[in-house]
């Protein structure tokens, strides 16, 4: 969703992320019912540990992967503010780094 539109606004970001946590949420509460549902009494343990490990692997490589393509795919600098005379610039994550 966020790589479909540029934000101009915050508001933008935060009602985009909203709806994504939400979809994220059903997502995970439907896939564990799902798992839950089809596995048999024997193999239920075993499925759900599985799924619980991959998802721990997922939630622990993810900010690295996406930390490092918002870093790779920076903004040139931009001129913040003026302190003391001295420019201040900052960069920020480039539209590429979301798609």
């Amino acid at each position: 969703m966020m790589a479909a539109i540029y934000v101009h606004e915050l508001m933008s970001a935060i009602v985009a992320m909203i709806i994504s946590m939400i979809g994220i949420a059903g997502m995970t509460i439907t896939k564990i019912t799902l798992l839950i549902s089809s596995a048999s009494r024997e193999r239920m343990a075993t499925m759900t540990r599985a799924n619980t490990a991959m998802r721990l692997m997922g939630n622990t490589l993810g900010p690295v992967i996406a930390g490092s393509l918002e870093t790779t795919y920076r903004t040139p600098p931009l001129l913040a503010y003026y302190l003391n005379g001295m420019p201040i610039f900052y960069e920020v994550p480039g539209k590429e780094s979301f798609v």
